[in-house]
């Protein structure tokens, strides 16, 4: 498992930074996460929320827990009935868990022992009765006896099942379907193909053209037996279907300067029949039989699936999702409800509310500034309104989980209200689990103390033993890649005095790294602690040089990774993220007589190999191509891996434009 610093500084806005600094466990626990800002960007909480008193869980049902960096089960009770013993665990999904003992996956049963041997790189849950797993890096599909459906290495993808479908790559890049038994029924034929909705799936050509201006745009439909049910060029763009039908672009009959092909818009049944057309622009999905479309740059209105216009004449210019027979309309801090045949909820105007509308009979609303309550779809409210918001999970079996802020900071706590308003906990959790109370317990975060709380509040289980044995530490035993980790700061000479001390700025050289030139050193002599619980390696990148050097980072992120040695050569086992953030990359300088040091990782696994750091110091591109690199490499030095290591990365979701990332 592991835990990694992410810190993006990306300068895309009108403002000079805004650092985010994430702490990662490569695990379903997120430990922490803080903002540091010149300037807060905040994203509107969203609600999803049930009323309904939901069923208790049933007594075997098993929660993952975390310690001593290795997992187990704990019952609703915080009885361990699983051993706390494996390096990975996903959740128990169709009476089965995937889990790593040592270095391979397996899969274990509600006894904890292995229904299936622990022989792959990496094993994902079962669904339907199959599940993926990699072989050597090369995946495949099991049943739930261990055999085959796939074998390894005939694909180079598989995607999840959809509509009985899923979409597989095949070496040369190209797509098609395999069916539930592995049978090839759409073949590889294709550039690209969406996931199955509705018995239907978007099909790109092989000649589909990268350039819009180009008229035949090669974009089709299928069902899941791959017949055409939309022909190439009949539609200039074709969306995703959902609730039956798809949104479209329509063809102009020549080229036109303002709109290029399509200046027309509609959406078409699964049978690919034009249901209508508009010159006004659509949103992309079709739900609950309507389609949001913007009149112009300012007015939204919703249409029907047969083109009729719905909800065209209310006061205020934009609309919400539509839901459970409602939606909002707003504009600036102005909310209104309404129902779908244009009656108000209530007369009453609001600062905000929730623009993703009701869910299971419940919305959020804010009738002063960050005060936020819940509203039932009779106007009724059934938090009161003054509470800096309500968690996304709702109001679960008369639970709810609030939010405040900490004093004059961007740091958030929550805690539990009754369906009253009682105050069962108070805010003191930074993170708490999604789903909120669908179950007997549900996990909760303070801090670095994580665990799962009852429905009064009181912890049935927790890592608080493990949490105050701070001198422990382990080898990391990762099973994937992980992101390129060391980040650093140019001289405080050369900045404005923004001293962070959670930042690596250089240090004066008070003994000779190097003679007379900039290079890098791994120090295997000395015991450091990597990411606040692994062991780990000092290393120096250092300047005697005589120069100021200038050196390439990815918002503060060194173009350094970790290679072993294998029998064809040098691999990497971590890896730079891309960013499609062009002011991600920018120059710090090392000057003369200075070094950063910084701790990597001391990693642990089945096969011990030689390893070193390549580290790149500038590179130069010219129409996407790389005519140029300079590289340093570090000292060789061994190491422990997985064979997961070699391919399988640590995975990301990006954030937004102050968190640019995308793999």
């Amino acid at each position: 498992m592991f835990g990694v610093i992410e810190i993006c500084k990306c300068f895309c806005a009108m403002y000079r930074l805004q650092f985010r600094l994430t702490v990662m466990k490569f695990i379903p626990f997120i430990i922490s996460l803080l903002f540091f800002s010149c300037k807060e960007v905040q994203n509107e909480p969203h609600i999803i929320v049930m009323t309904k008193e939901m069923d208790a869980a049933p007594d075997d049902k098993l929660y993952k827990v975390f310690a001593n960096d290795h997992f187990g089960f704990i019952n609703s009770k915080g009885k361990v009935v699983i051993d706390i013993k494996f390096q990975d665990a996903l959740d128990f999904t169709e009476e089965y868990a995937s889990v790593r003992l040592d270095y391979r996956f397996g899969y274990i049963d509600h006894t904890g022992e292995f229904v299936i041997e622990p022989i792959f790189d990496a094993a994902e849950p079962f669904i339907n009765g199959l599940a993926k797993v990699y072989v050597d890096g090369s995946p495949a599909i099991i049943d739930k006896s261990g055999e085959f459906v796939v074998q390894p290495k005939i694909y180079a993808s598989i995607d999840y099942f959809f509509d009985g479908v899923a979409i597989v790559t095949s070496s040369s890049g190209l797509e098609g379907g395999i069916n539930t038994k592995g049978i090839l029924v759409i073949d590889t034929i294709y550039k690209d193909i969406s996931r199955f909705n509705n018995n239907r799936a978007i099909i790109t050509s092989v000649n589909h053209p990268n350039d819009i201006r180009i008229r035949e745009q090669n974009i089709g439909v299928i069902d899941t037996k791959g017949n055409i049910i939309v022909e190439f060029n009949k539609y200039f763009d074709i969306g995703k279907y959902n609730d039956g039908y798809a949104w479209v672009e329509v063809y102009n009959s020549s080229y036109d300067e303002d709109s290029g092909w399509s200046s027309e818009e509609g959406i078409i049944d699964t049978n690919g029949t034009l249901m209508f057309k508009t010159v006004n622009s659509l949103d992309r999905v079709v739900r609950h039989g309507l389609i949001k479309a913007s009149v112009g740059y300012s007015k939204d209105i919703f249409y029907t699936i047969n083109g009729e216009k719905i909800l065209n004449t209310l006061p205020l210019n934009h609309l919400g999702e539509y839901s459970e027979g409602f939606v909002v309309n707003w504009d600036m801090f102005m909310y209104k409800i309404y129902k779908i045949n244009g009656e108000e909820l209530l007369p009453e105007t609001y600062r905000h509310v929730s623009i993703s509308g009701f869910k299971n009979g419940m919305i959020q609303f804010e009738c002063d500034e960050n005060v936020r309550g819940l509203l039932d779809t009779t106007g009724k409210i059934l938090v009161e309104c003054k509470y800096d918001a309500i968690h996304d999970a709702g109001l679960i079996n008369n639970r709810v989980f609030y939010r405040e802020r900490v004093g004059d900071t961007y740091q958030y706590i929550w805690g539990l209200l009754n369906e009253k308003g009682d105050t069962i906990l108070p805010a003191r959790f930074t993170n708490v689990q999604y789903s909120g109370f669908e179950t007997e317990i549900v996990y909760v975060e303070q801090d670095s103390l994580y665990g799962y709380i009852n429905r009064d509040g009181e912890f049935v289980w927790s890592n608080f033993q493990d949490y105050n044995n701070l001198s422990a530490f382990y080898d990391l035993n990762s099973s994937n890649m992980l992101r390129a980790y060391c980040y650093v700061e140019s001289s405080l000479a050369d900045t404005l005095n923004d001293k962070y001390e959670w930042m690596n700025y250089p240090k004066k050289l008070k003994t000779e790294l190097g003679k007379e030139k900039f290079g890098i050193m791994v120090d295997t002599t000395r015991n450091a602690v990597f990411a606040k619980q692994y062991n780990g390696y000092y290393t120096y990148i250092f300047n005697a040089s005589g120069n100021v050097v200038n050196v390439e980072v990815q918002d503060g992120r060194l173009n350094m990774i970790m290679q072993v040695k294998g029998g064809d050569g040098w691999k990497d086992i971590e890896y730079i993220p891309s960013s499609w953030c062009g002011n991600s990359y920018y120059d710090v300088e090392l000057l003369d007589g200075e070094y950063w040091e910084l701790t990597i990782p001391k990693y642990d696994g089945e096969m011990e190999v030689e390893a070193r750091l390549r580290f790149v110091v500038d590179d130069e591109y010219k129409d996407g191509i790389k005519l140029s690199e300079t590289v340093l490499y570090s000292n060789i030095f061994k190491v422990k891996v997985n064979s997961g290591q070699f391919w399988n990365k640590q995975g990301y979701s990006p954030g937004g434009i102050m968190d640019p990332y995308f793999d």
